[in-house]
């Protein structure tokens, strides 16, 4: 998860708080192992492998009808 408008004063309480606003809660609650990262700009995190399209098509949805979201979900090609 990362930020589009800056950095976040407290990066995992925020993705908390997105997550839970956002998500469906049984989405949401299935989310693992959260991590700021270094630069403050977004998480990462751990999710079961068969909820990850749909994590990201709400992402999407999100990002296309609400324009206050300030955030973007993207899968991690790597490990950070």
């Amino acid at each position: 998860m990362k930020s589009l408008d800056g950095k976040w004063d407290n990066p995992v309480r925020t993705a908390v708080e997105l997550l839970q606003k956002h998500f469906p809660s049984n989405l949401a609650d299935n989310v693992r192992g959260i991590k700021g990262r270094a630069d403050m700009m977004g998480v990462v995190f751990d999710i079961f492998s068969d909820q990850c399209d749909r994590f990201l098509e709400l992402s999407a949805h999100l990002k296309e009808t609400d324009s206050s979201t300030n955030f973007e979900l993207v899968r991690c090609q790597a490990l950070p």
